[in-house]
């Protein structure tokens, strides 16, 4: 299969940096105990696209997209966590055996089906509302000030301060939304519509456990694959991955289905 090479494929360095890893787990969930644990391929869709943007311009793009989670999603802002466009860097190999290591359980996700151009769609439509909104409300409050700084109108201090505090909130929410959705598809303008071309599957190795902490259930993902480019020679240690996790902790179908895949894995 199609994947990314795990950074450790002996089975001892990989025992040595798992405990490392629980470790560090257990620190940053201080009270957490670890129930389960597993080694997961993912599948992620490396997928070429073309867009119109807001002004109407055409464009292409390339980006990543995890492909067995966004079936389970109920809210589909919440694809904004699946989004990967810096695995591009890295290099897809053909991985002969994906069952590596006797130390732990593996597991290879299927990708699930769904209907990607419309659920991409689905997905754009969500937050372009969101930032034309912003965009006319950020404008009429710049030409408010305008108006008043030509004019010559006074306006007492403490209320002009209260206008470029919400002027900046709004333009900080509007940035903030506008870099999102940029960095999820992988493009400098913000895409109003979009269309997949071309799609490649491949996998990518994770190291996940199971935590429970106040009696809640907890999954922590750590992205155990090879980086690419210039992390490549200097970035050789697992790095945990918050958006996956906090993925499963938000959406709870995301999270059941999850568990009934693992089967309730222990360690």
């Amino acid at each position: 299969m199609k994947a990314i090479t795990p950074l450790f494929l002996k089975e001892s360095i990989f025992i040595e940096q798992m405990a490392k890893i629980k470790e560090d787990l257990l620190k940053k969930t201080a009270g957490g105990n670890i129930v389960g644990k597993a080694f997961l391929w993912m599948p992620y869709l490396k997928f070429h696209f073309q867009y119109t943007d807001l002004y109407d311009q055409v464009g292409t793009g390339i980006s990543v997209l995890n492909a067995f989670f966004p079936h389970y999603i109920e809210n589909i802002k919440n694809l904004i966590y699946l989004f990967r466009p810096n695995f591009l860097e890295r290099t897809i190999d053909e991985i002969e055996d994906p069952l590596l290591f006797d130390e732990i359980e593996t597991y290879i996700l299927e990708k699930r089906l769904f209907k990607e151009d419309p659920y991409l769609n689905q997905f754009v439509e969500e937050f372009v509302p969101q930032i034309e909104r912003l965009s006319r409300k950020k404008q009429e409050v710049r030409n408010n000030i305008y108006w008043q700084a030509r004019g010559g109108t006074f306006v007492p201090a403490k209320y002009l301060g209260r206008v470029d505090r919400t002027s900046e909130d709004q333009l900080s929410e509007l940035n903030g939304l506008k870099i999102l959705l940029k960095h999820a598809v992988n493009i400098d303008s913000i895409p109003k519509t979009v269309h997949l071309e071309e799609k490649t599957l491949f996998y990518t190795p994770y190291l996940t456990f199971l935590l429970t902490k106040k009696g809640k259930l907890q999954y922590h993902f750590y992205d155990v694959g090879k980086r690419g480019g210039f992390l490549e020679r200097f970035l050789k240690r697992a790095e945990y991955d918050p958006a996956l996790s906090k993925l499963c902790r938000i959406e709870a179908h995301v999270h059941q289905q999850l568990k009934k895949t693992l089967g309730g894995n222990k360690t």
